[in-house]
């Protein structure tokens, strides 16, 4: 099965490197106006309705359970 899966499965994976990351939309914590970009992402945040959270929190869980 391993030959199986390597020649079928594994040559459509994307190498980790060239997948996004949750981290690549936050402000970066090294950059002098964190705190800032925080702030004003936390504002921008609190405009969306409950729902919203309650499908983003959904989809994480449901991704961390995923076997990778």
């Amino acid at each position: 099965m391993e030959n199986s899966t390597e020649q079928n499965i594994l040559v459509h994976l994307k190498p980790v490197e060239k997948s996004w990351q949750p981290q690549d939309f936050l402000p970066d914590p090294a950059s002098d106006g964190f705190h800032e970009q925080v702030k004003e992402l936390r504002e921008r945040a609190r405009e969306l309705p409950d729902d919203y959270f309650v499908v983003l929190v959904g989809d994480m869980i449901t991704e961390e359970a995923l076997l990778t």
